[in-house]
């Protein structure tokens, strides 16, 4: 009879313990929505003369978090890399308030974090692919300055797998965050 109860206690912890495993990975699952489908420009983006990107800004609900604050550092820097070899005159501000030179047509490109869930190297190394997903989508508006009118509003969505990021210790999470710089680069040369 004792060791019976032995054997029963012994598969009840282990089966609580693989019930709990198993839900730490259901805990960690990043709930972020695809993008929806890419229309093109109303109007070829390359007839500006002057180009202005606001610096990338994140939802503040999503702000709270410094993993997404950085990662939305390091997606504004490679976009701001990557757009000044499409407009080499691109002029970074912080708002969108921005005004022209009498007579030229200008534009102004406003990239923005919607949702993002990112694991950082040192996340994937304590937790490894427990942690989840790593996941961010974006939209991007294209203004014209002289009418006011949005002439493009894409969304772009870039996930790392959780395993994935786990096996590369954070690499592919990283490696994430410069394919959505360079998916929105892309959209833009298509669409210049």
């Amino acid at each position: 009879m004792k060791r019976k109860t032995t054997i029963l206690l012994t598969l009840g912890v282990l089966g609580v313990f693989v019930a709990g495993y198993m839900l730490s990975f259901m805990a960690c699952a990043t709930h972020i929505r695809e993008a929806k489908p890419r229309t093109p420009a109303k109007v070829k983006l390359g007839t500006y003369q002057q180009v202005y990107m606001v610096n990338t800004t994140i939802d503040p609900k999503f702000a709270k978090s410094g993993e997404n604050q950085r990662a939305t550092k390091k997606i504004n820097e490679d976009l701001i890399a990557c757009m000044k070899k499409i407009y080499p005159g691109l002029q970074v501000v912080d708002s969108p308030n921005v005004s022209v030179e009498p007579g030229a047509q200008g534009m102004v490109i406003m990239p923005n974090v919607i949702q993002i869930k990112f694991i950082s190297a040192a996340g994937r190394v304590m937790v490894g692919a427990a942690a989840g997903n790593s996941g961010v989508l974006m939209q991007v508006i294209y203004k014209d300055l002289a009418t006011g009118n949005v002439v493009a509003d894409p969304e772009f969505f870039a996930r790392a797998n959780a395993m994935g990021g786990a096996y590369s210790f954070g690499v592919t999470d990283n490696m994430m965050l410069l394919r959505i710089a360079e998916d929105i680069c892309q959209y833009t040369k298509e669409n210049y």
